[in-house]
């Protein structure tokens, strides 16, 4: 074959895809060059050109107007969908990204962009590309979030790449363009300190990126850098190759795991960050191949090759950073998105050099891959050598990894109130400089940096003014999103400020990143059970005692909630436990409460009673008293309850719950429904009084004046004791008056009954 036919066919490939392409195929470059090997190893980067080309190329077909949005051109268009720069009616600048018309009928494509909508929505970090609405677009799908107008680190890496073919620069990257001061690598590794911060506030409510790559990181004006395209998170086929070739992910970034169709986690990320990391200060991805198949291959064969061998210049320190980041064995990358953070930082500002070392397990499996022909030849004794030296070594966790559990462990008994613990974990990070401003401000030293000091100043409102603390916290978990205390600080603010939804968010992160917090454990436990997810609050009291197995308080608690779940015989369980492990002479009081329900609950109403009298004596409340009432009332004790209830009201003549139910009792309960209030009715006909059920009624209605609650049971009990008049006048009254609407709905259900 000559060149000239050669030369033909290649061009008849690039044009049958773009044929293709305009014909709604979905088929990738990368996907056309495996089906087409003829085309040669040039084929996939001519596509590769092409597509870039004609997305940025002005199109006929540019729609003036996406909805509500202008549009102002188009940002980028790939194999299934494409990125709009648009407005909205406010002048906001936006990005629009929509499916394109035969890709909308995919269902995982449709699943994929309503999934990243979804993900995208749930964050709040300055690190993470927000979205501003997720909404259906002339029939399609379509994410509407901010613009980044900063390059990504895709084109500042072409910058780089072609001043080094032109000016003949030893190091691949000059980093002119990275924030920050300092030498380029420096600045490199800080800016991947910040993406894992970022990254980091993601994997705390359980997303994961899957794509982690140059191309997906963007830089704001300032030069912060910004994560964007989501699009793989939660989905179950991103680790894998389809049937179909769809590949999910990108393969010279991918960890071996996720290339091998494995199921992937939070080291999969970590791995993308040191692939990212690895590009900036060598040039070119961990893994290269002519196609994507060429560099699954090599993803999946060992570790990348080491970076000072790559390109010159690169400090032993960030090496040392790029093995464990980008280890073969995903057990053996940094534990979170946080630890790498911190190291990484550590090594930004000028130190780690000497506190960062492999585990000496990683260095053997290194050894062994980059010498398999030497072993193969030497035979036993070489593996033998390299099964001494794991042995010899163990397995080693960095003085940074040291430094990052204590500082966690620091935080964990600051919030626990563990003083021995707290003596502990700051002796291990005496000498570290490990979060030293913070460190020094929890070891009870005065707050200096401006960060802690308003740290400090928001942790002083969280009890006395949690709505103050919560803009406060906000905005420094905004700064430091890798800060787990501040976290949970905002959390425990948000619930005592009833702000559920936020209080949720930041308690569940926060208790993520401190797993061994018995305080953040019973935080969440509380706010699940103010919202009344009962099963859920019971898990959470579970969780910690099985931190703290002999608590005797959380214990109580968890009795309660069982109750409330449902189980009042597992509470009474729980509730032995608690007495079982209580070290005063008697139980308290509001133990004593939650036993009697429990027994109630059961249907043990006589020991019930036999409680609720103690209680009472012991504390004599209204709300006491009531209690003991009610649990008489279930007994059909209705004389003594009538006692009980009217004790309650001397105590306190706004209680609404005693009046409301000795009400109920001296109208005749449910003597219509109940055989045995009838028989005591007839037998003590005395005790129904109409006339004050009546002032009962009025009372429960002075009381709740405003809300009325229990404004429509109190008027059923007067209708059933026939002296409606002077009430129907009230409620009357009441609907005359300046109410809310389901007030005034209310009254208006009383008066109809009346």
């Amino acid at each position: 074959m000559t060149d000239s036919d050669t030369s033909s066919e290649f061009e008849d490939l690039v044009a049958a895809y773009c044929a293709g392409c305009d014909a709604g195929d979905t088929a990738t470059p990368e996907e056309f060059a495996n089906q087409h090997p003829e085309g040669g190893p040039g084929l996939l980067p001519a596509l590769k050109r092409l597509v870039d080309a004609m997305s940025l190329l002005p199109s006929a077909d540019l729609p003036t107007q996406l909805g509500r949005y202008h549009v102002e051109g188009r940002l980028g268009r790939g194999a299934t969908g494409e990125v709009f720069a648009v407005r909205d009616d406010a002048g906001r600048e936006l990005a629009l990204k929509r499916l394109l018309p035969h890709a909308s009928s995919q269902p995982r494509a449709l699943e994929r962009l309503r999934r990243e909508g979804e993900v995208l929505r749930s964050l709040d970090c300055d690190g993470i590309v927000r979205i501003v609405a997720v909404e259906s677009i002339d029939g399609m799908p379509a994410v509407v979030m901010e613009r980044i107008l900063g390059p990504s680190l895709a084109v500042l890496l072409d910058r780089a790449r072609e001043r080094r073919e032109r000016d003949g620069q030893p190091l691949a990257l000059d980093f002119r363009e990275l924030p920050g001061a300092g030498a380029g690598w420096l600045r490199a590794v800080a800016l991947v300190a910040a993406l894992a911060r970022s990254l980091s506030v993601a994997h705390d409510r359980g997303v994961l990126h899957r794509d982690l790559k140059p191309s997906n990181v963007r830089l704001r004006a300032d030069g912060r850098s910004v994560l964007v395209d989501f699009g793989l998170a939660h989905d179950p086929d991103a680790a894998t190759l389809t049937a179909t070739g769809d590949l999910l992910g990108t393969p010279n970034y991918m960890a071996p795991e996720q290339a091998g169709g494995h199921e992937v986690g939070v080291a999969a990320d970590i791995y993308g960050l040191g692939a990212i990391l690895y590009e900036l200060v060598t040039g070119q991805p961990p893994h290269t191949g002519h196609d994507a198949v060429a560099a699954l291959a090599a993803v999946r064969s060992g570790p990348p090759r080491p970076a000072r061998q790559v390109a010159g210049g690169v400090p032993k320190v960030v090496e040392l950073l790029l093995r464990r980041a980008l280890a073969f064995r995903p057990s053996a990358r940094w534990p979170s998105a946080a630890a790498f953070a911190a190291v990484l930082q550590l090594a930004a500002d000028g130190g780690g050099g000497d506190t960062l070392a492999l585990p000496v397990r990683q260095r053997s499996a290194e050894w062994l891959h980059w010498h398999r022909r030497g072993v193969v030849a030497t035979g036993v004794a070489g593996v033998l050598v390299a099964v001494g030296i794991t042995v010899m070594g163990a397995v080693t966790a960095t003085r940074a990894s040291a430094a990052a559990a204590a500082f966690e462990s620091l935080c964990t008994a600051e919030l626990d109130g563990n003083q021995e613990s707290k003596k502990l974990a700051l002796e291990k990070l005496r000498g570290t400089h490990f979060e030293p401003d913070v460190v020094s401000w929890l070891a009870g030293g005065e707050p200096r940096d401006e960060f802690v000091i308003d740290l400090a100043a928001a942790r002083t409102l969280v009890k006395s003014d949690p709505r103050a603390a919560i803009g406060a916290l906000e905005n420094s978990v905004r700064q430091r999103p890798e800060l787990a205390y501040a976290g949970a600080l905002l959390g425990m603010a948000a619930a005592s400020a009833e702000s559920w939804q936020i209080g949720e968010r930041e308690l569940t992160a926060a208790s993520r990143r401190l797993p061994k917090s018995i305080r953040l454990c019973s935080e969440l436990a509380a706010l699940y059970r103010s919202t009344n997810d009962h099963p859920a609050a019971v898990a959470a009291y579970e969780r910690a005692l099985r931190l703290s197995p002999g608590d005797a308080r959380i214990w109580s608690l968890l009795a309660r909630s069982r109750g409330e779940n449902g189980d009042p015989a597992g509470g009474l369980a729980a509730m032995e436990r608690a007495k079982a492990l209580h070290d005063g002479e008697r139980p308290p009081v509001q133990w004593l409460r939650i036993e009697a329900a429990l027994l109630d609950g059961t249907g043990r109403k006589d020991e019930a009673v036999a409680i609720t009298a103690e209680v009472c004596r012991r504390s004599p409340s209204a709300a006491n008293w009531n209690n003991h009432g009610r649990t008489l009332d279930g007994l059909h004790h209705m004389a003594e309850a009538a006692t009980a209830y009217r004790k309650a009201l001397e105590l306190d003549r706004d209680y609404v719950s005693a009046a409301f139910h000795l009400a109920f009792l001296l109208a005749g309960s449910k003597r219509a429904t109940c055989p045995e209030c009838e028989a005591f009715y007839r037998s003590n006909p005395t005790y129904l009084a109409p006339s004050e059920v009546e002032q009962l009624a009025l009372r429960v209605l002075e009381i709740q004046a405003g809300s009325f609650d229990h404004v429509v049971p109190i008027c059923e009990i007067v209708q059933q004791s026939g002296r409606t008049a002077a009430v129907l006048e009230r409620v009357e009254a009441h609907l005359a008056e300046d109410l809310s609407v389901e007030a005034l709905g209310r009254l208006a259900k009383a008066r109809n009954l009346l």
